[in-house]
This record gives C-alpha cells, sequence and structure tokens, in this order.
C-alpha cells in the first residue's frame, strides 16, 4: 500500500471564512507544483486558502492507475473494481477531504489549467461518497470564471471529420445533418494539408483516434498515415470544438492551441473512450441539449442521461457516463 501523504494546511484569510455561507456560485482551484509537492490553492469570494501535499508522484501516480483501469472498459471484476475504488478514495481524500465544506457549498467546480491538473481526475473523485460529476460541473479554464461566464453558443456551420473505426455508428453524420451548412467528410478522404485550410466554420467535430503521452499530456491524432499535431489548426474564435478521440480531454497541446485561438469551447475524453455505444450517445445527446443549453449544462445533462446505463457499476459508469471533460477557453 502507497504511504499516504501528509497534508500541510494552512489558510489565508481576507475576511473571515463562514463555511455555512458560501454566496458565490463558482469554487476555483489552482494547482501548482513545486519541487515535490503539490500546492493547491482555493479561491472563494473572500479568502484564498492553500494546502500543501508532499510527493506529488503518489498523486500522478495514482491518477495513471485510474486513466489505466477506466481506459480498458468493460465491467471489471472484484480486485479490478476493488483497486480503483481504492485509488479513487485515495484522491478524493487528499484533494477534497480538506476543502469538503467549500466543494458541497459551491455549485460549479472551476480549475485552472495547468501541467499538474490536467492530469487529475476532478470528475471521477467522491465527496460524501457521491462521484463529483454527478453533483455538479466542474470546468477547467485559464482564469477564474464568473458565475455568468457560460453563454450558449449559437452554431450553425461546422467542420465535421469522422473516422469509421472510432465512430462506427456515424455520429458524427447524424450531426452534419443538424447542421446543413456543414462540412462533412470521412477521414479517408483528408489529410493534414486539407485541414490546415479549414476556415470559416463555427465549432469543429472530430472522430478519430487520439493518442497522448499519460506523463506530458501532450498528443495527436492519427489521420490516415499522418500524425495531426494541434499547430495544424488556424482557425480564429471557434465556438466548440469537441473532440471524440482518446485522450484528447487532457491533451495540453491541443487545450493550449485553441486557447491561442481564442476559441470558446473545448471537449473530449480523458480516457480512452470507446468506439461507438457510449460515445455516440455522447454525441448526440450533447448535441440535442445543446439547442437549449448552454456548453456546460449540455454536457451535465449528457452525463446524468448517461448514467442510466451503468447498472450500479462504477467502472461502467465513469468510462460510460463521466469521461469527457469541458474546457471553457475565453
Amino acid at each position: 500500500m502507497k504511504s499516504r501523504n501528509v497534508i500541510k494546511l494552512f489558510l489565508f484569510l481576507v475576511g473571515s471564512l463562514n463555511f455555512s455561507c458560501v454566496n458565490a456560485n463558482v469554487l476555483f482551484i489552482d494547482i501548482e507544483k513545486k519541487q515535490d509537492s503539490l500546492q493547491i490553492f482555493i479561491h472563494t469570494n473572500e479568502n484564498k486558502k492553500v494546502y500543501v501535499i508532499n510527493n506529488a508522484d503518489n498523486i500522478f501516480k495514482s491518477c495513471n492507475i485510474i486513466d489505466t483501469i477506466v481506459s480498458r472498459r468493460g465491467k471489471g471484476n472484484s480486485t479490478i473494481i476493488g483497486k480503483l475504488e481504492k485509488e479513487i478514495n485515495f484522491l478524493s481524500t487528499e484533494l477534497l477531504k480538506p476543502i469538503k465544506e467549500l466543494v458541497l457549498n459551491y455549485e460549479t467546480i472551476n480549475v485552472k489549467i495547468s501541467e499538474s491538473s490536467i492530469k487529475i481526475p476532478f470528475e471521477f473523485l467522491r465527496i460524501n461518497n457521491e462521484f463529483l460529476y454527478r453533483a455538479k460541473p466542474i470546468i477547467y479554464s485559464y482564469n477564474k470564471l464568473q458565475s455568468d461566464a457560460f453563454p450558449k453558443v449559437d452554431l450553425n456551420n461546422g467542420f465535421i471529420i469522422t473516422d469509421l473505426t472510432a465512430d462506427p455508428e456515424n455520429a458524427c453524420s447524424s450531426i452534419n445533418k443538424k447542421y446543413k451548412n456543414s462540412y462533412f467528410n470521412y477521414i479517408e478522404n483528408i489529410n493534414i494539408e486539407s485541414i490546415k485550410k479549414a476556415k470559416d466554420f463555427d465549432f469543429l467535430l472530430m472522430s478519430a483516434h487520439g493518442i497522448i503521452d499519460i506523463n506530458s499530456c501532450q498528443g495527436f491524432i492519427n489521420i490516415n498515415n499522418e500524425k495531426l499535431y494541434p499547430s495544424t489548426f488556424s482557425q480564429k474564435n471557434l465556438k466548440l470544438i469537441y473532440f471524440d478521440s482518446c485522450h484528447l480531454g487532457k491533451a495540453k497541446n491541443f487545450v493550449d492551441r485553441f486557447h491561442s485561438l481564442d476559441a470558446q469551447y473545448y471537449l473530449g475524453p480523458i480516457i480512452s473512450n470507446e468506439a461507438g455505444n457510449s460515445s455516440t450517445k455522447t454525441i448526440l445527446m450533447f448535441f440535442n441539449f445543446l439547442k437549449n443549453n448552454n456548453p456546460v449544462v449540455s454536457l451535465m445533462k449528457t452525463k446524468q442521461t448517461l448514467r442510466k446505463y451503468s447498472n450500479n457499476n462504477i467502472l461502467v459508469e465513469l468510462w460510460f457516463a463521466a469521461a469527457f471533460r469541458m474546457y471553457k477557453l475565453s
């Protein structure tokens, strides 16, 4: 059993902290790695709270174990489920227990994007024995968000690419029919150069095979015999980027690139997600909810709906319902 970290908890008061009367809607969490430890800053309306977790390597080792287990998908056996429970409980205790009352009182969790935070599956952590993704939206961003920072998006024309080995039920084609001004094509008909020339679209939807280095969180997408890196994309001001591609939900080089291009919302899976089935349902439900909701609420509603397919198996629930992460980039 790995040794448990010793948490040094400090409270920097600007005013008096009242755990029972939190008025703000968004709790901002900023995680920075300092040598061998993690400094975790919690920003409320009136205070900044920081605690230190010694031996950051234990945290990231646990993150990688969870990723490996959930990415295998399936139902697992008692040994696998037990190992998953152990790692989730460890991370939840280390990361959430010191701020439990704050997390419970705020409506939205806002995590600052960093090389450390992007690796941590907050979506899979528990508080009061409930997965955090069930209870409230979790949004990653570069700066602290306000409660009114999640506008709806009016989509008209998308750049839509699908690889039928990643999207065997052709969910992307269904989205193309919803947005008739879109460009749609199959991956075998395109190359890197054609993607580079794409412009005048307001959203991007791509179902293809993503590859990531789990330690650096740098990734690429397989496009036939080529590797698609984020520098290929050049269109600015996209309203929505949706990658149905393994691990692209924590590929920091992709997130950074679209942030530099002033994109609004970005989402993708933080694990090796399923080809078809759960991924198909996620695409179709998300875009259906998007008609009347902003992307944050749409993803939350999608996840809540997908939970019913888990049959009370936590492994199935995590890869089926909780795999996608939302970013608000601008």
